[in-house]
């Protein structure tokens, strides 16, 4: 038989719990609770016969708790190693009771509220023609069905990718943080969808968790919540980029209705259409004044071509010619006084029509 130290001992049946059992729900009522250095809580959960410790960092738990309080918590069974105590060291907790979950929802409210998380400057508008959508639901809810065919109804021309969580209980809200920040990181989609149908305060106390609220804060892409209840909404609603009412809701505003796209468009095309013939009118107004201002400016030209041709049809010489004068040309220049020639010189002399060559006598 193997021996064991204290150590080897208390480290090999925390390990036996811890993979024999898993992660384990256990409800109770909070008592003994501690904070200690501001970071590590300690309490007990009891029932009227029996109680056991729970262990967790304070950002862990995400709710301020107290003695009295009956809650749900998602934890592992594990020892101390120094002390060898049983524990549960808690993943994640839910408050059980109205009256609770009103209470913690106001205070965590009040909380954020302070910090700027549902300020308005914060959101950010949606695209309009999404490609692509992350929807985050349980596939088993009806909100799923209703999503997908609203949109398929609405825009079919987007890619939807879907990421199956938990939308109540233990466990809901870990898995939610963890596809809103899958889609965060794989940048896979142009907008988010976390949406789920009515029930409970106690089944919808998920989407008041505070890491969830911030993890929807958190988003890069542009995320619209929508929980189909009409009592008070959730601090994950206020947090997001757009809250809808219903998971139908939801659909119709990540995309338009290719209906209303249509008329749109056509609306459009009739009004570039009207535009373009009131322009193409103006512009043939504007052309005719042009071309009547070019008319105008050859028939100035042709009145000077005429004026100037007819001034030098006035001066040319066969034009004199022709009234019955005539010119005589002695060594190629026109002879213009009778005392220069002499006896013997010839000379041409040139008709409108024909010339004669002559010796002087």
């Amino acid at each position: 038989m193997k021996v064991y130290s204290v150590s080897e001992f208390v480290q090999a049946v925390s390990s036996y719990l811890e993979v024999g059992l898993g992660s384990v729900a256990v409800q109770g009522e909070v008592t003994g609770f501690q904070l200690t250095h501001g970071k590590f809580v300690y309490f007990d959960l009891k029932d009227k016969d029996s109680r056991v410790k729970c262990f967790a960092l304070r950002w862990e738990i995400g709710k301020e708790l107290e003695d009295g309080m009956e809650i749900k918590v998602l934890g592992i069974p594990k020892l101390f190693q120094k002390s060898g105590q049983f524990h549960i060291r808690l993943q994640e907790v839910e408050l059980v009771g109205a009256g609770a979950l009103k209470q913690a929802y106001e205070k965590l409210k009040a909380k954020l509220e302070k910090e700027g998380i549902f300020d308005e400057k914060h959101k950010r508008p949606l695209p309009r023609f999404p490609q692509a959508i992350g929807l985050i639901t349980s596939r088993d809810a009806a909100a799923y069905r209703d999503v997908l065919i609203r949109l398929k109804e609405r825009w079919p021309y987007l890619q939807v990718k879907f990421i199956h969580t938990s939308v109540q209980g233990l466990g809901a809200a870990g898995q939610i943080i963890k596809a809103i920040r899958y889609f965060n990181e794989n940048q896979i989609a142009d907008v988010l969808i976390l949406t789920r149908g009515g029930g409970s305060a106690e089944e919808l106390q998920v989407f008041n968790d505070e890491e969830v609220v911030r993890a929807v804060f958190s988003s890069r892409l542009p995320i619209i919540v929508g929980v189909g209840h009409e009592r008070d909404v959730s601090l994950a609603e206020l947090a997001a980029d757009k809250r809808a009412s219903t998971p139908t809701n939801a659909a119709e505003i990540v995309v338009p209705h290719r209906r209303d796209v249509y008329i749109q468009i056509n609306k459009m095309i009739e009004t570039i259409s009207h535009r373009t013939h009131l322009r193409v009118r103006e512009n043939m107004h504007q052309i005719s004044r042009v071309i009547q201002s070019i008319e105008s400016w050859f028939k100035r030209i042709d009145e000077k071509v005429d004026y100037k041709i007819k001034l030098l049809q006035s001066v040319n010489p066969m034009n004199v010619l022709k009234r019955g004068y005539s010119i005589s040309i002695k060594d190629g220049r026109a002879i213009t006084d009778a005392a220069k020639l002499k006896k013997g010189d010839k000379m041409t002399t040139k008709f409108y029509k024909g010339e004669v060559e002559s010796i002087v006598d």
